[in-house]
């Protein structure tokens, strides 16, 4: 993906570049609303000659080098006079396949190619039959590729290694992506390197790459521009996990054996190969983590909402992207935690300075009328460090005046913690309120949350209470939390509390 500030249409820099073609002109205005931006900008435009739809493909020089856009082109016209169903490059009118266009918008990288027949995967009804083609032809690719001379000319994965390296230095990667980073390519190093596992793949073999035209029932293949050498497994794992684009009416096992049926009628794949493919899935991670780095590294001025909302989803990516580097090394870490008392002794203001608070909330529970119905509310909570700094606080304050604490420690961090008021009330002081309860995102869905509701469920008991009292965040998943818990509505409503936070759910847990 090009970074944030190339993100704009530019119609006027389209135009200057689709001179160089046999274009007409006429119905360009008609044409160009149907753009797309990402990897590269893509602008469509008909031939002059016979109509034909052709795409204008633009990508800065600052992003990509026309050395690559050379290779593809090679790989391209190489596969289609090996009767593979490539999408065709377009020459320019002096018969060049590709150039490179000094504008007084920068330089640019300029190719053309023709649009392929019939419809992207992912907006075609996916029976196993087709399910069973997308194998094949990827097969199909694959058992050229073994046969392509020019591989060396080709990028290969120690270039994407480095690539990934210089990115995660440049931006500053945490140590979780670094230490993932040197155990992926520690492994890597044991791979076989055989032209029976290793050759150029497409890199990007998903259904928004791959056409299928149901009146011929053919398949055809499109932008080869991150093609690599690399393992073939790398291609079939991107390609599986993208199979519930797809499917429509079968089940995931179903289309997975489809797939693999195809794809061995047309060329080998190995148990060890199948083996691999968590290691090509952590690779293909890496690369998607630093590119997303490099895409939100420069700030927008004046940037429009739909891009804004862009960014805040491209950021929402990474961290779920290093979150699951880190599920991996959690793994080795649960047994070290540990759970204890909190005191002014081991908590203090900068305790949470490492704690994940990121919610990602779709839908919420509102009170209609006497029922409670869920209801869209699409909304982020991240809490930066100030935030993160402000609780610890609250914290360390309420244990201090009226309160008790339990906290849960991974390697002496604070990841997760429950802190309940020693107030009572009620109408028979039957209720102390827990006023803080959250657990870190990688840490979650671990146990960890219902150990710290039981240890302060055997305190609450000690100090005579009989219900805790909690007013309950109202999303779908803090709900279900709560509920899997056994917390149940209150029989009580604290109206003092309920003017704090008006749209929480007002919950009890029976001691």
């Amino acid at each position: 993906m090009l970074k944030l500030k190339y993100l704009f249409e530019n119609f006027d820099l389209a135009k200057k570049c689709m001179e160089f073609y046999e274009c007409d002109m006429d119905s360009v205005d008609e044409m160009l609303p149907y753009f797309r931006i990402s990897s590269n900008a893509i602008y469509p435009f008909r031939l002059k000659i016979d109509g034909r739809i052709c795409f204008l493909r633009l990508s800065p020089a600052e992003e990509k080098k026309l050395d690559d856009v050379k290779s593809e082109i090679c790989l391209m016209e190489w596969l289609i006079d090996k009767g593979f169903p490539a999408m065709r490059p377009v020459s320019m009118k002096d018969g060049k396949l590709f150039g490179q266009i000094n504008t007084e918008w920068g330089t640019y990288n300029v190719s053309c190619f023709e649009k392929v027949s019939g419809n992207s995967l992912e907006e075609t009804k996916g029976t196993l039959q087709i399910v069973k083609g997308y194998g094949k032809i990827l097969g199909e690719l694959h058992a050229l590729m073994k046969e392509y001379p020019y591989s060396e000319e080709r990028r290969n994965h120690k270039m994407l290694l480095c690539e990934i390296e210089e990115r995660m230095q440049k931006y500053d990667a945490s140590e979780i992506v670094r230490k993932e980073f040197a155990d992926v390519c520690k492994e890597l190093e044991s791979l076989p390197l055989s032209t029976s596992d290793y050759g150029v793949v497409h890199y990007d073999f998903e259904p928004d790459n791959v056409f299928y035209d149901e009146k011929e029932a053919s398949f055809g293949v499109i932008d080869f521009d991150d093609a690599i050498c690399c393992w073939y497994a790398l291609d079939v794992v991107r390609a599986l996990d993208a199979l519930d684009e797809v499917i429509e009416d079968v089940s995931m096992e179903e289309a997975i054996a489809s797939f693999l049926e195809g794809y061995r009628s047309a060329t080998s794949f190995t148990e060890e190969q199948q083996q691999s493919m968590m290691l090509m899935r952590r690779l293909v991670r890496l690369q998607e983590y630093t590119t997303l780095l490099h895409v939100v590294s420069e700030d927008v001025e004046d940037m429009p909402d739909w891009m804004s909302n862009l960014s805040q989803k491209l950021k929402c990516k990474l961290s779920r992207l290093e979150l699951s580097m880190y599920e991996r090394i959690l793994e080795e870490k649960m047994s070290t935690i540990i759970y204890t008392k909190l005191s002014e002794e081991n908590i203090h203001t900068a305790s949470l300075d490492e704690f994940v608070r990121h919610q990602e909330v779709k839908e919420c529970w509102r009170k209609i009328g006497n029922e409670l119905v869920l209801v869209p509310n699409e909304f982020i909570e991240d809490w930066d460090i100030k935030k993160c700094r402000e609780i610890a606080q609250e914290m360390v304050d309420g244990i201090k005046e009226n309160g008790f604490a339990y906290g849960a420690f991974c390697e002496d961090k604070l990841v997760g913690y429950i802190y309940v008021s020693k107030k009572f009330f009620g109408s028979a002081d039957q209720y102390i309120e827990l006023q803080l309860f959250h657990i870190s995102e990688p840490f979650r869905r671990k146990g960890l949350g219902k150990e710290l509701f039981k240890l302060a469920c055997d305190e609450a008991k000690k100090l005579g209470a009989k219900k805790i009292y909690i007013s309950a965040h109202s999303s779908k998943e803090s709900q279900e939390a709560y509920r899997r818990l056994g917390c149940v509505e209150a029989q009580e409503i604290n109206m003092e509390i309920v003017q704090n936070e008006p749209f929480d759910i007002q919950m009890e847990y029976r001691l």
